[in-house]
């Protein structure tokens, strides 16, 4: 999108207001996956857009000049990313390495995080983001077991 191009991204802590948005950008997100497709059984996961809390997490937005474009949920003490989600029209505008990259910075070190083995897309842009596979384990999603990828990032990318 030439419009955002350029356009500084603020990277800073959730509001309960973000709840709201955080869910349509879940929803987007989940829906514009290749994931939906291959494991059907968990198609409607997050397709209703509901609003998503932070539960147990701390939250950082990225938004646009008063537009929240993604958002990552980071498990502190674990040093783990547990959810990361940028709008899909906005992919590719370096959103999710800022939140990465803000996220290790937040919690002062290496940071871990498992994606789905089935997001084939979504691991190889991990690795590109300097991820290495730590290993590989069976869990259940929406009742059913499925093959989960670990990964973890010592150092921040130069």
């Amino acid at each position: 999108m030439n419009l955002i191009e350029g356009t500084p991204i603020n990277i800073r802590p959730a509001r309960p207001i973000d709840d709201i948005r955080c869910g349509q950008i879940t929803a987007s997100a989940w829906m514009a996956s290749e994931v939906p497709q291959k494991l059907t059984h968990a198609r409607a996961m997050f397709d209703n857009g509901e609003p998503l809390g932070q539960g147990e997490r701390y939250r950082l937005i990225a938004e646009l000049p008063n537009f929240v474009v993604g958002f990552a949920d980071i498990h502190l003490n674990q040093q783990h990313v547990w959810y990361l989600f940028v709008e899909p029209d906005l992919q590719g505008l370096k959103i999710g390495g800022a939140l990465l990259d803000k996220a290790q910075k937040t919690v002062g070190g290496a940071i871990t995080l498992q994606c789905l083995a089935a997001g084939k897309r979504t691991l190889n842009w991990y690795r590109l983001q300097g991820f290495r596979i730590t290993g590989r384990h069976r869990q259940p999603l929406c009742g059913r077991d499925v093959s989960w990828v670990r990964l973890k990032r010592e150092i921040l990318p130069t």
